[in-house]
């Protein structure tokens, strides 16, 4: 009797651990079927948060993507450069709007003529926005680090040359689109749009000009 009992605890201990295994083996998807154990993942939703809410009075009538390079080499006098200095080649990818502050329109930016055919709207010069550079794009084409310079990334943990170059980068930007035909492109696509704008609104001439952002208040 004493072994037939024994016999039988042992079968339900086997029949009961293979029920585990089974479970386990459903779990972790060792079975193609859909298991009933599947993980689940939910989002709950919750209502936004309104923060703030501005007026846009800044049109933005063109915008420039330019490249520049920045090869910049920094050395310390009278010590080797394997041993303290730095030389990166850094090439910049950023864009830079035209923009045409509205806001600063005076009472007597738009004139109409007395028959109610021809309007003349008098707007600031397009200025030009901050660069935005484009980490995605920009890259660092080359980079020699003395010893010190390593040592001194490794304990900080990040690399000494980044916020240098990308102001630099930045500026170098700026001055790319100053010197190209950006503002004259903003002013263009400016008249084009207020012109389309006026010739809606019934006027059949427009005349549209531009004067120093400060002369515009």
């Amino acid at each position: 009797m004493r072994r037939a009992s024994g016999t039988a605890s042992g079968i339900v201990i086997g029949l009961f651990m293979a029920g585990i295994a089974v479970v386990a083996f459903v779990v972790t998807g060792g079975l193609s079927l859909r298991s009933p154990f599947r993980s689940q993942t939910k989002y709950r939703d919750q209502s936004a948060l309104l923060v703030k809410l501005r007026n846009v009075s800044r049109y933005e009538a063109a915008s420039g993507q330019f490249q520049v390079l920045v090869d910049r080499q920094r050395s310390t006098k009278y010590i080797p450069s394997w041993i303290s200095g730095d030389h990166a080649t850094f090439v910049a990818e950023g864009e830079v709007g035209a923009v045409v502050d509205f806001s600063t329109l005076g009472k007597g930016a738009v004139k109409t003529s007395p028959d109610g055919k021809s309007v003349t709207v008098t707007l600031p010069k397009p200025t030009l926005g901050k660069p935005q550079l484009d980490l995605d794009k920009s890259r660092v084409m080359s980079e020699n680090k003395g010893l010190v310079n390593r040592v001194d990334d490794a304990v900080s943990g990040t690399s000494s040359h980044d916020q240098d170059l990308y102001q630099t980068a930045n500026r170098k930007l700026a001055r790319a689109a100053a010197q190209s035909e950006l503002v004259t492109r903003g002013e263009a696509n400016t008249t084009t749009m207020l012109t389309g704008l006026m010739n809606s609104l019934g006027y059949h001439e427009v005349h549209v000009s531009y004067v120093d952002p400060a002369a515009a208040a």
